[in-house]
């Protein structure tokens, strides 16, 4: 009897989630705020506030897995101690394809993985990131951006419409490049004793350049 049950449940499943993919077109409308009222009314969250524990609304659902209550700040640090690159993503609820992103991208399994394991990750919206909006200055949402912890740098960018295959493949060629993210202190010494080099250089050479001139 249970195992019956099991199957008609894993069955209803399916079909909600075969729906879901079918009306999800139907809900970028023109409004923004349009757009979410219909992914609630569809989704069986009568009200935004009630959007978390709506029906379907739970295939929309923010990483569990890889993502942490932290701020932004809070992970950048982390990523910093740990030497891993961080990966930023910023997102507007209001904005359909940010639950696109949810439902079908930090779900994948090997793209969950992948993060879980190599990187940091951040989610929220641009008001909680004011630094990484100021610096980047993202224009479409959601916005997902590979970023050097000690520098700031992005290193891959995708925006819009995003899809795991897309992000899987981008984030494995950085790992390829860039087993671990550069320290901005190694950067600044380099910088530094090329310069010191130089001038060193320079002051050596000046008694030498005197001397002949007074032979």
């Amino acid at each position: 009897m249970n195992s019956h049950m099991n199957y008609q449940q894993a069955d209803k499943i399916k079909r909600e989630i075969s729906k879901q993919r079918q009306v999800s077109d139907k809900c970028l409308v023109e409004s923004p705020k349009s757009g979410y009222a219909q992914i609630c009314s569809v989704f069986n969250a009568s009200t935004p506030s009630n959007y978390e524990n709506g029906g379907l609304v739970r295939f929309f659902k923010a990483p569990r897995n890889f993502s942490t209550a932290n701020s932004f700040s809070e992970c950048l640090q982390l990523a910093k101690e740990e030497g891993k690159h961080f990966i930023v993503s910023v997102q507007i609820t209001e904005q359909y394809n940010s639950h696109v992103l949810n439902r079908d991208a930090w779900t994948h399994p090997a793209l969950s993985k992948l993060i879980q394991d190599r990187f940091t990750f951040w989610q929220g919206e641009p008001k909680a990131c004011c630094d990484f909006r100021s610096q980047h200055n993202p224009t479409a949402f959601p916005h997902v951006a590979v970023v050097n912890p000690y520098t700031g740098k992005s290193l891959q960018v995708w925006e819009g419409l995003i899809t795991p295959n897309e992000v899987l493949v981008g984030l494995q060629r950085i790992l390829e490049e860039h087993p671990k993210a550069p320290l901005q202190e190694d950067e600044e010494r380099k910088s530094e004793k090329r310069t010191w080099d130089r001038e060193r250089e320079t002051t050596d050479e000046r008694p030498q350049k005197r001397q002949f001139y007074k032979a």
